[in-house]
């Protein structure tokens, strides 16, 4: 049985510069692929460039775009609008040789809508003789990481695994940040749904666990930071996340223990949990607030934004 696997996106542009010639070698078939210049020259808008089987020139721009993040961190992802993909067409239009096909490579999230523009774009275009027009989304990366096996372990091996391990352990942070700034670890017990509550918990642990978020009503894996609190380079932050993993898991077995208890601390009814024993609301909020507590002081020392939550 064969899976699709959603690719972690690079976190700095000389990162995607890199996969993205990578790509070219493979898309194209052109081992000679090359980036264009070096940081600080103009590079009349090409990034990366080569040809294609045919012989052709193509080129190609790199836009690492980033979204904000739940406490103000950058978040790989973002948006890559119509007046980005203009000004580069046109700052293309000055690279030689001329070429014959223009991509824009980012690592947006796919926009059907944007799709419809460029492909409009690249009909006119190429109706006046003039280069064609593409987007390269990251969806498009994800799926020849995924189809083809040399490019996947030439990117684990000489993109990401090369990285500084202070980068490494900042993405992991942060995408714990954004797994404790949801409602699991917000809300007193009792305000969401009794599955959702109890999933959110779980999911939180797969975060930790594995450095994997889902979204919570798709069930779509939305963040990836391999291997979770087990890829931390830290001795003292594996320690203080070591205490975060048994606070969340506290959580889980206080809910589940009261809830199939004789006679039950907590009832779970369609839209809502009853709290029958008065001590298992305050301990599930003293232990979520706990997971907090700790995972702020590893936050605070490695310089990430803090969770805030009306818990603490």
């Amino acid at each position: 049985m064969s899976f699709t696997r959603d690719y972690e996106r690079p976190l700095n542009w000389q990162d995607f510069e890199d996969l993205t010639q990578g790509m070219f070698r493979v898309v194209y078939d052109d081992v000679d692929a090359q980036k264009n210049g070096r940081a600080g020259q103009a590079q009349a808008g090409v990034d990366v460039y080569g040809r294609d089987r045919d012989g052709m020139h193509i080129g190609i721009q790199c836009k690492k775009l980033d979204e904000t993040g739940p406490g103000g961190e950058a978040v790989p992802g973002g948006v890559l609008t119509l007046r980005q993909i203009k000004d580069e067409i046109q700052k293309a239009e000055l690279f030689q040789p001329g070429l014959g096909s223009f991509v824009m490579a980012t690592t947006a999230k796919t926009d059907v809508k944007m799709q419809a523009k460029v492909r409009k774009i690249d009909e006119s275009r190429r109706a006046n003789g003039d280069f064609g027009v593409t987007t390269w989304y990251w969806e498009f990366f994800n799926g020849w990481l995924n189809n083809e096996a040399s490019l996947q372990q030439w990117y684990y091996k000489d993109v990401l695994h090369t990285r500084h391990p202070e980068t490494t352990d900042r993405f992991i942070l942060e995408t714990f940040h954004m797994a404790f700034s949801r409602n699991a670890f917000r809300d007193p017990i009792g305000r969401e749904e009794p599955q959702p509550f109890l999933k959110a918990i779980e999911d939180t642990q797969r975060a930790l666990n594995t450095g994997e978020l889902r979204d919570r009503e798709t069930k779509a894996v939305i963040r990836k930071a391999p291997g979770g609190c087990g890829n931390i380079s830290s001795p003292e932050f594996q320690k203080q996340l070591k205490l975060v993993q048994d606070s969340v898991a506290e959580v889980r077995k206080v809910y589940k223990d009261a809830r199939d208890s004789n006679p039950p601390g907590l009832i779970e009814h369609v839209m809502q949990v009853q709290i029958i024993d008065p001590l298992v609301g305050p301990r599930l909020d003293e232990l979520r607030a706990d997971a907090i507590r700790h995972l702020n002081e590893v936050l605070k020392d490695a310089e990430v934004p803090l969770v805030n939550s009306p818990l603490l």
